[in-house]
């Protein structure tokens, strides 16, 4: 018994959303710790307000880890799907 192409459209479009999702939602948690830090250390240097520079970093993390986590969500989407359909046409096709 083989899955349909429409079946195996759904599955690829899930995998997608979430893999994306969960990048973005990572990158930006990381991304947020990061930039305060980064920010922290930036105010220190340039004898500015701490408040300010850690706010500014972790907007510029959060920004930037959005992004490396949408690449990083595509990567996985990419190998998942490719693991998936492996896994399928082996236990399903027979």
């Amino acid at each position: 018994m083989a899955l349909s192409t429409s079946a195996l459209t759904i599955i690829e479009i899930v995998v997608w959303i979430v893999c994306i999702l969960v990048g973005i939602g990572i990158g930006s948690l990381i991304g947020g710790i990061l930039g305060a830090l980064l920010g922290w250390i930036v105010a220190g240097s340039l004898d500015t307000r701490v408040a300010n520079g850690v706010r500014v970093g972790r907007r510029i993390g959060r920004l930037a880890g959005m992004a490396a986590g949408i690449i990083a969500g595509i990567y996985g989407a990419s190998q998942a799907i490719a693991f998936i359909i492996h896994l399928l046409t082996h236990t399903v096709g027979g």
